[in-house]
């Protein structure tokens, strides 16, 4: 159960490295997933850290090299997986990250799981990648981008904005993922975090898969704070203000088909609002919990059209 504990508190602090290139966009890392080093019996995505080290003890490599890659020769795949392992039992999700994974802490030591992210010295206005699907159960894949400050008079570090997806439908397919960054400050972020899982953090199931490739962040021209989009949908929705704390506003522009549902969801994945897509809305939230939602809005048929996220602060 320790050990379980453990790998979601590690969930939270992980982040990657980026490098630049000569196009609009900057990559995360290895944009195409296309090199792996050997570590014995599993091998890792060059520069990211996996669980593997840690769950290869029980024969289990919940992240691996995919060879359905969307561009080039390999891509990212994590899968959760039934883990039982003298006292360890239970459903895990495949993590990866950039941080520095602490293995003291797995084994009872004290300090942080996961130490670090990673230096930014831009803002990115969208995350980009391609991705496909196979979710057990109602269960969702996830990636959470975390954007931060140092803030020296105050010896601390301060969210400057976020990203947080989650998919609960099938991709059999390479799908495009396009959304925007929410912004809290116009400051300039200096580190960033990022995890991927390929389940919720409290609801994984076995067998659910996430498969990536050809990841990128968009540099920031302008305030992209609450404006959210989904790539190759015509929807884009508008939440303001944006952290909220009595009432959270939104508009869309773009076309409808008639029947869109807006649902938002905590991070783990409970369900807390679903109405009809109205052309404006107004949300009495006052009595919600302080923390992250995620907005989704689908079409009729149950496509996303539009998702995006928000904080709740009182």
């Amino acid at each position: 159960m320790k050990f379980k504990l453990l790998l979601v508190l590690a969930i939270f602090t992980c982040g990657f490295s980026i490098a630049q290139i000569n196009t609009p966009t900057k990559q995360i890392f290895d944009m195409d997933f296309e090199h792996w080093t050997n570590k014995g019996s599993y091998s890792d995505p060059d520069s990211l850290q996996t669980t593997n080290q840690y769950t290869s003890l029980a024969g289990a490599f919940l992240v691996t090299k995919g060879t359905d890659a969307y561009h080039g020769a390999a891509s990212l795949k994590l899968t959760s997986t039934l883990i039982q392992f003298f006292t360890i039992n239970g459903t895990y999700p495949g993590v990866v990250s950039n941080g520095t994974i602490n293995a003291a802490v797995l084994s009872g030591g004290a300090g942080a799981p996961i130490v670090s992210g990673k230096k930014i010295d831009y803002r990115p206005s969208h995350f980009s990648a391609f991705y496909k699907n196979s979710t057990a159960n109602h269960d969702s894949s996830m990636i959470n981008i975390w954007f931060t400050k140092w803030n020296a008079p105050a010896g601390k570090r301060d969210t400057v904005g976020n990203m947080i997806w989650f998919d609960t439908t099938q991709h059999t397919t390479y799908t495009h993922l396009l959304q925007a960054v929410n912004y809290f400050t116009a400051d300039i972020p200096d580190t960033f975090q990022v995890t991927m899982l390929s389940s919720g953090l409290y609801h994984s199931n076995v067998g659910s898969v996430l498969t990536l490739d050809s990841m990128n962040f968009t540099p920031d021209t302008t305030s992209h704070v609450g404006l959210n989009v989904l790539g190759g949908n015509a929807l884009l929705l508008n939440v303001y203000p944006n952290p909220s704390n009595q009432t959270l506003n939104y508009s869309y522009a773009g076309l409808v088909s008639g029947g869109e549902k807006v649902n938002i969801y905590t991070v783990s994945g409970e369900l807390v609002y679903s109405s009809n897509l109205k052309a404006q809305n107004s949300i009495d939230i006052a009595s919600w919990k302080a923390g992250m939602y995620v907005y989704q809005v689908a079409d009729k048929n149950g496509q996303l059209v539009a998702q995006g996220n928000f904080a709740v602060q009182h």
